[in-house]
């Protein structure tokens, strides 16, 4: 019998049934429990909250002996490769995504899901195989992004929205959405952007453009500002890939004052000023041509 709210610290992946306390209460809920398969093996326990101390959902295939639990879990009898894949899918990134997409509580004020909504997480149609060497949740990642058949773009959507989105509920001023950007010129957080912009434009517009991308940054020995700036470059041709621009704290502060000059001008046109954030897909003179460039 499971009668805690979660699994037990030290299992992963798999807990062993008889290893647990023998329920000694027969009593049960006469309309709820008319049917008692479910607690019979192959056997899936599933939590229904989402577990902050690992930042995951869980669930836990049944070994040895079947086991009853309390209504913190969900308990899935059935073909043990479906049940297998289930459990990947569970502890997986992809799940927290659907279920913050989908979910009515979770990212709200409250972690526990409904039980629908729970099973209602898609499933792949080609079987994962957990073995004894998968121990962590990135290994449990690898696994699942092919068998769900996941773009690189896709993944990134998946993995931006679990890491900065979700974890801004949780987590509050602390969470990495609300942390300063790194400076570095070889590994920062606009640098990645930029990377997954440009591969996501090549992907979309062939060898007809190249995309490059310019990150405006504060020269030498200047405080960092409270504001970041990236162009995104589109051309048929012309350079391409990455570069860091050093820039006074007056240039960007003119930028931005543009910015805000043009927006009154060309609010229809797609600039739109928000708390975090400012977008402009505009137009820059270069060699006598006009360039494509989104900032």
């Amino acid at each position: 019998m499971l009668e805690s709210q979660a699994f037990p610290s030290e299992t992963f992946l798999d807990l062993d049934g008889s290893s647990l306390s023998v329920n000694t209460d027969p009593a049960i809920d006469r309309k709820g429990s008319t049917d008692l398969s479910a607690f019979e093996l192959p056997q899936l326990l599933v939590k229904k909250g989402y577990q902050q101390s690992v930042q995951r959902f869980r669930a836990e295939q049944i070994r040895n002996s079947s086991v009853l639990c309390s209504d913190n879990f969900i308990t899935v009898h059935g073909p043990a490769d479906i049940l297998e894949t289930a459990a990947a899918i569970y502890n997986s990134v992809v799940a927290i995504y659907y279920l913050f997409l989908t979910s009515s509580r979770l990212g709200t004020y409250r972690p526990a899901v409904l039980q629908h909504e729970l099973l209602g997480v898609p499933m792949p149609e080609s079987h994962i195989t957990l073995t004894p060497r998968t121990r962590t949740f990135k290994q449990i990642d690898a696994l699942v992004r092919p068998a769900m058949d996941l773009k690189e773009s896709e993944w990134a959507l998946i993995e931006d929205r679990v890491q900065y989105t979700l974890k801004d509920f949780f987590a509050g001023p602390e969470s990495p959405a609300r942390h300063s950007t790194n400076r570095s010129e070889t590994s920062s957080e606009l640098l990645t952007f930029a990377e997954y912009v440009i591969r996501v434009l090549s992907a979309a517009f062939g060898a007809r453009f190249k995309a490059s991308a310019i990150v405006f940054a504060e020269a030498n020995n200047q405080v960092p500002l409270a504001v970041r700036i990236m162009a995104i470059r589109l051309a048929a041709d012309g350079e391409d890939g990455i570069r860091t621009v050093p820039t006074s704290h007056e240039d960007l502060y003119q930028q931005l004052r543009d910015f805000e000059s043009r927006s009154k001008q060309h609010d229809a046109a797609g600039l739109s000023f928000v708390p975090k954030s400012v977008r402009l897909y505009d137009f820059v003179e270069q060699a006598g041509r006009r360039i494509r460039r989104s900032f």
